[in-house]
């Protein structure tokens, strides 16, 4: 078994409502799962940040505060934010490396408002030159969730997976200067604006020590409602266990592992998607949530992707949903 060492980072946002977090699917549809939630509980509820919208918000502070074209006059390159590439490649490219082992992974965030209501405004649309609303220009409607407190805490969490203090060091600026922005970026009409920055921490782990805590068992669940994201050119069995494999590849060194998984439970299948600023359209997915996985295979294999699944989560390599929170099981 080999060592990697990473460091994990704990934050909380002040951020104040009215909150926005589209779907990616539709236009201004509250997330599905976000949704889910809000059903379940009408006086309090817990909703969650995605990933990758945190990694918007913390990347764009990093950007100003570290893009060598920007200090010098120059506009960043929307390829650098959107495909990882740049004419001066700077330790900003790592947040936006999609491989296993390598760069950042930004967790899902957790909101919890209490005596929470919806707005909604329909048939609304952004005018981006002004920056105003506009109705009646559009077919769809914007929701945002709004509260008499007029503030939330939103707690995360980021895990660096390279012993890199430069990079530690640039993500807790990163943070720190989110102050102003809007969770979601441009696209949140000025709702969700971050206030302040508490409770900033971090602590470098390995992944030896994590197995080490865990408890016997080959069963795994996923944790409601973050949803494992599927493919459809595979079984769901085959591709969860492919995803397995490739993990314990990477971060313990396993090249011929006999590993299986198998759904062993109900599920539900929920839409996930985001907004694909390179192909300027949605991008949608299909997610499982409420799963039970069971994992047939030697003892040490099983503790060690019950770690790699809660740390690092189950996602395919080299796309968008890996380094955003997806797919972590309890």
């Amino acid at each position: 078994m080999i060592t990697m060492e990473i460091f994990k980072i704990e934050y909380t946002l002040i951020v104040k409502l009215p909150l926005r977090l589209g779907s990616g699917l539709r236009v201004g549809n509250l997330l599905c799962f976000n949704r889910e939630l809000i059903e379940e509980d009408k006086d309090k509820v817990t909703i969650l940040v995605p990933g990758n919208t945190l990694r918007g918000l913390i990347l764009s502070s990093i950007i100003k505060l570290a893009c060598s074209k920007l200090k010098e006059g120059e506009k960043p390159s929307k390829l650098c934010t959107v495909s990882g590439t740049c004419s001066r490649p700077c330790k900003i490219l790592k947040f936006l490396n999609l491989k296993h082992g390598h760069g950042v992974i930004f967790h899902f965030g957790k909101v919890t408002l209490k005596n929470y209501h919806i707005i909604t405004l329909p048939h609304v649309t952004l005018e981006k030159t002004s920056r105003t609303i506009v109705k009646q220009k559009s077919p769809y409607m914007v929701e945002v969730l709004d509260s008499p407190t007029k503030e939330a805490k939103l707690k995360a969490e980021i895990t660096l997976l390279e012993d890199d203090k430069e990079l530690l060091n640039l993500t807790l600026k990163g943070i720190k200067a989110s102050i102003g922005m809007c969770i979601g970026g441009k696209r949140t009409w000025g709702y969700g604006r971050i206030l302040q920055v508490e409770n900033i921490s971090w602590k470098k782990l390995d992944l030896d020590e994590l197995t080490e805590k865990e408890e016997p068992s080959n069963l795994l669940k996923a944790i409601t409602p973050i949803p494992l994201v599927i493919r459809r050119n595979e079984t769901l069995n085959q591709y969860i266990t492919r995803l397995c494999r490739q993990l314990l590849k990477t971060y313990f060194n396993i090249n011929k592992s006999t590993l299986t998984v198998k759904a062993t439970s109900h599920f539900k299948i929920i839409p996930i998607g985001r907004w694909n600023e390179a192909l300027r359209k949605p991008e949608p997915l299909t997610g499982l949530k409420d799963i039970m996985l069971k994992v047939s295979s030697n003892l040490n294999e099983a503790k060690m992707i019950k770690t790699l699944a809660k740390n690092i989560g189950i996602t395919p390599n080299n796309h968008w949903t890996n380094k955003c929170g997806y797919g972590i099981i309890k």
